[in-house]
């Protein structure tokens, strides 16, 4: 499932959530399913919903930790429009850092998934070192990946307006 969708299920035990859902790549829908998962003590999201939606008293717990969070949710939208309201003053360099990230972040990837293909190869009598070489390449491949989705995030995102209303086209 992915981060949205869970998000749009968990609004219905928690309807503050509404208020700071930005999008698909939301800090505040992966910081919901993170609360879910501890309180329901799940290891994946499509658990946690079955477990909240079985049980009140898990539901009523999720909630009121996602009210207790509120501070926390608050400050990742601030982030983000943070970063916007500066952007005028520092441009270059901001610039100058979405350019390098959009530029090396994915022949970086495609680097290391020939680092996991030659791990693969070369470690395949030893499946702990396999492992964790793969384990590693993952962790880095997903990062930079998720760099160049912030960088787009950034400057085309979903979160520059909270205004829900609809406009006349």
């Amino acid at each position: 499932m992915s981060i949205a969708a869970a998000a749009s299920v968990l609004v219905s035990f928690a309807p503050t959530l509404i208020d700071w859902l930005t999008g698909d790549d939301d800090p505040v829908a992966q910081k919901a399913i993170d609360i879910a998962k501890a309180v329901t003590g799940s290891p994946s999201i499509n658990d946690a919903i079955e477990a909240l939606t079985g049980d009140t008293t898990l539901s009523t717990a999720f909630n009121e930790r996602v009210l207790a969070n509120k501070f926390q949710f608050e400050l990742l939208l601030a982030d983000r429009a943070s970063a916007r309201q500066n952007y005028p003053n520092s441009y270059k360099q901001a610039d100058s850092m979405a350019d390098r990230v959009m530029r090396q972040n994915l022949p970086l990837s495609v680097l290391m998934v020939g680092v996991q293909i030659g791990a693969t190869y070369f470690l395949r009598e030893s499946p702990a070192l396999l492992s964790t070489a793969t384990a590693a390449c993952t962790w880095v491949i997903k990062h930079l990946l998720d760099e160049r989705k912030e960088v787009v995030g950034f400057y085309f995102g979903g979160a520059l307006s909270r205004d829900t209303s609809k406009k006349p086209l």
